[in-house]
């Protein structure tokens, strides 16, 4: 895996978007060739240290948790809503 992108690369690939980069990454085919990718069948894992090794560069693929409201918190939120403050004082 010599010819890697590092994560801030790829941060900065995304965050906010840069045609630039990749167009000087190769495009679609030159990132999934630094990625160690195919652009058709993905990632080629044939044993579980590529496995470990990937997972040890890039991290896990999992989204964290998304933090919910509240009942509450929306009921404060809605409180705050023009929209329903116009109609409470027109009621």
């Amino acid at each position: 895996m010599s010819n890697q992108l590092t994560i801030d690369q790829l941060l900065d690939l995304v965050d906010p978007k840069n045609p630039n980069l990749l167009k000087e990454l190769g495009a679609q085919s030159g990132l999934a060739q630094k990625l160690n990718s195919h652009l058709d069948s993905g990632l080629s894992i044939k044993s579980p240290e590529d496995q470990l090794a990937i997972t040890s560069v890039y991290g896990t693929n999992i989204l964290p948790e998304a933090i919910s409201k509240t009942f509450l918190e929306f009921v404060w939120d809605a409180l705050h809503d023009q929209t329903l403050i116009v109609l409470m004082v027109a009621a």
